[in-house]
């Protein structure tokens, strides 16, 4: 359901992030500086220039269970949500060549005294992967793809049977009255993003890696038959409901990112922002809209903490603007306590260990000596 922003959504993210970081980040006890020969230095930089093949995957599980009985202003009864999540990614880096792919899947399903039912309240499917030619350490060529989607069919609903009122894209009405209306298909809408252009990496680090993408960008979003809530407050006992339908645009794109870990790996982040501003777009009959009006917009917050080796506290933040399909923003709002499980691969570092195994063990000390 479109959504727009308003300070509810920014007060508890802040309030929340600001107090984690206060409880997590310890007092940096000054260290002592280390001298390192050039012939080390350069070796490191190498490695952390190509590392090779890398891979992470983490598993996650999240649950919770809320009791109420004879609350003020609360309905009787059990709240349940249950959720599951994966996240991770692939890349590989060598020389001229680098090329990453990210995969994040979250689902959560509640139910509640109000509908007595598990109803899926996340679906999340988000995918990228990127081809950089590296011309020289900070820049050079790119070419990208994405898609966003949700996994499982979509439905609205609600506590007691409602009269829902479906403006069809032929100009007709359709009538229901449902407490379940039937709304999108599996992996529907989807939307598919390709760019290419030149990438530029000013600043690489553990604690901060920022990239700047521009160039010519495309997007199609499948959603042929689908249907969108678009409500009227005005009207108490009618659900309007729109049918959406497929489109694309074509424009130039501009991207920036920031990303890493802090406190050994305890902390790490994602800030990113999109933007495609058409020169060319699908519009429907009777759009009198400017092609800047069809400017499409993604920004992501993500934050996560990690409490223990096995738990940590997720915060996402997705707010979508995509005028050919919903005119609203769509925002995607998750703070997740995951349990679960996380693998990393790094060939740079497995060869290492493997080369430190090979080294024979010194000779036992003579004990007559």
């Amino acid at each position: 359901m479109a959504t727009r922003i308003t300070r509810t959504h920014l007060a508890l993210p802040i309030a929340l992030l600001g107090g984690w970081m206060l409880v997590v980040t310890p007092a940096r006890a000054a260290a002592p500086e280390k001298v390192i020969d050039d012939k080390v230095e350069k070796v490191v930089k190498e490695e952390t220039r190509d590392p090779g093949w890398v891979a992470n995957i983490d598993l996650g599980a999240s649950f919770s269970l809320a009791h109420t009985d004879s609350v003020v202003g609360k309905l009787d009864g059990v709240t349940i949500t249950l959720g599951a999540n994966i996240s991770g990614g692939v890349s590989y880096t060598k020389g001229l060549h680098d090329w990453r792919s990210r995969l994040s899947i979250n689902l959560a399903f509640t139910q509640s005294p109000v509908v007595d039912q598990f109803v899926k309240s996340t679906d999340m499917f988000h995918f990228r992967t990127g081809y950089y030619i590296r011309a020289v350490d900070w820049v050079g060529p790119f070419v990208r793809f994405a898609m966003d989607t949700s996994m499982l069919p979509g439905y609205d609903v609600r506590a007691t049977a409602s009269d829902f009122q479906i403006a069809k894209l032929d100009g007709t009405t359709d009538n229901v009255t449902t407490s379940s209306l039937f709304q999108t298909d599996a992996f529907q809408p989807l939307t598919l993003k390709q760019s290419l252009g030149a990438f530029f990496r000013p600043y690489t680090t553990t604690e901060a890696a920022f990239e700047a993408r521009v160039g010519l960008g495309a997007r199609e979003v499948i959603a042929e038959g689908q249907l969108q809530t678009t409500d009227d407050k005005d009207t108490d006992t009618i659900i309007e409901v729109t049918e959406l339908d497929d489109s694309h645009a074509v424009g130039a794109e501009i991207a920036v990112e920031l990303e890493g870990s802090l406190e050994k790996g305890k902390v790490s982040y994602l800030l990113a922002a999109e933007v495609l501003i058409p020169f060319e777009a699908s519009q429907k009959p009777g759009d009198d809209r400017s092609l800047v009006d069809l400017t499409n917009v993604d920004f992501n917050a993500k934050i996560s903490f990690k409490l223990v080796e096995w738990a940590s506290l997720d915060y996402d933040f997705r707010p979508t603007l995509q005028p050919q399909l919903v005119e609203d923003w769509q925002i995607q709002n998750m703070l997740l306590l995951t349990f679960g499980y996380g693998f990393k691969y790094n060939e740079a570092e497995a060869a290492k260990e493997a080369e430190a195994a090979k080294k024979p063990e010194p000779p036992p000390a003579d004990a007559s000596e």
